[in-house]
C-alpha cells in the first residue's frame, strides 16, 4: 500500500500542493504507524488534517448491534420509522 501511495499520490506535485485533509475509517493503510497515509503525509512535511469518519463508525456499530437484537425488535424498527414518515399521521 505504501508503494502505491508513493507512486500514485506523492509523485504528482499538484495533488501534494492541493491536499488539505482526508477522512478515514481507522484502517491501517490510512492511519497505521510507519505505513499509513497520514504517517507518509506527516513525514513529507505536508500541512493537512485527517478526520475519523463518524458516519462509517456509526454504520459499523449499528450493523453489529442489530445482529444481537431479538427478531421482533429488528422488525419493529422499520414499522415505527414508516409510521412517522407519513405526513398524514397526526400525533396523539
Amino acid at each position: 500500500m505504501q508503494e502505491i501511495q508513493e507512486d500514485k499520490l506523492f509523485s504528482d506535485q499538484q495533488i501534494i500542493m492541493n491536499l488539505k485533509g482526508f477522512t478515514h475509517d481507522n484502517g491501517s493503510s490510512l492511519t497505521g504507524p510507519n505505513i499509513g497515509l497520514s504517517f507518509l503525509l506527516r513525514k513529507s512535511g505536508a500541512d493537512f488534517f485527517y478526520l475519523n469518519d463518524p458516519c462509517h463508525g456509526l454504520n459499523l456499530t449499528i450493523k453489529k448491534s442489530i445482529q444481537i437484537l431479538p427478531k421482533e425488535i429488528v422488525e419493529f424498527v422499520p414499522e415505527i420509522t414508516n409510521y412517522f414518515i407519513s405526513p398524514q399521521k397526526e400525533l396523539l
